[in-house]
């Protein structure tokens, strides 16, 4: 991490893409007062697990995810439709008392978000540039700015397996291997796609 985007080295990516991730350090057990919730980020899943994270912006100037919502079809047996996964994202954001700015879905999920705009959530289009979200990610924790909730274990469990996809970078190509990362997509869709939000207060705190 270092090497390539701190001293910006033409090195190959390999290894695990989050490298600095501490579970000492990322992991909370309470979260400060909230200044807003910032997002709640989406990754649409049919035959994949559907998976919602929500990003909170803390008093002290740091980025929480706090909560998740996860829904795996092969493991329940059943798929859902986008009009129940409308309604089961809708009553957790409820039940979890989050009022996002924005709500963040999967560039790839339009009928989803038609789904949502019809439910009457207004959707925001997911920015998927995959490595200057990685980027985003890793810089928050790399800075200790960004912290996960211990409830959140989807997502945790995600963090250290994801890595690059070595056959990729023998051609030159920075990629990660597209394994268990739904949590990890939902992330960086909401921290990415609202980097203009936090940037004034997190950057300079």
């Amino acid at each position: 991490y270092y090497r390539r985007f701190v001293l910006g080295e033409w090195v190959a990516a390999e290894g695990a893409i989050y490298d600095m991730w501490d579970e000492e350090r990322h992991i909370v057990d309470q979260i400060p007062t909230a200044d807003r919730v910032l997002a709640v980020g989406v990754d649409h899943g049919s035959t994949n697990p559907f998976h919602a994270v929500a990003l909170v912006l803390g008093v002290d100037g740091c980025l929480y995810i706090t909560t998740e919502y996860r829904y795996d079809g092969k493991t329940a047996r059943r798929s859902m439709s986008d009009v129940e996964y409308s309604q089961a994202l809708r009553g957790w954001m409820s039940e979890q008392g989050l009022a996002p700015q924005w709500v963040v879905v999967d560039p790839a999920a339009a009928p989803f978000r038609t789904q949502l705009r019809n439910d009457g959530v207004f959707p925001k289009l997911g920015d998927n540039e995959v490595l200057p979200g990685i980027r985003t990610v890793a810089s928050l924790l790399h800075l200790g700015k960004l912290k996960v909730h211990r409830s959140c274990e989807w997502l945790i469990s995600e963090i250290p397996g994801y890595s690059w996809d070595d056959e990729k970078a023998l051609k030159g190509e920075d990629a990660p291997i597209k394994v268990a990362d739904h949590g990890l997509d939902a992330m960086r869709y909401a921290l990415h796609t609202t980097r203009r939000l936090w940037r004034p207060y997190v950057l300079a705190a």
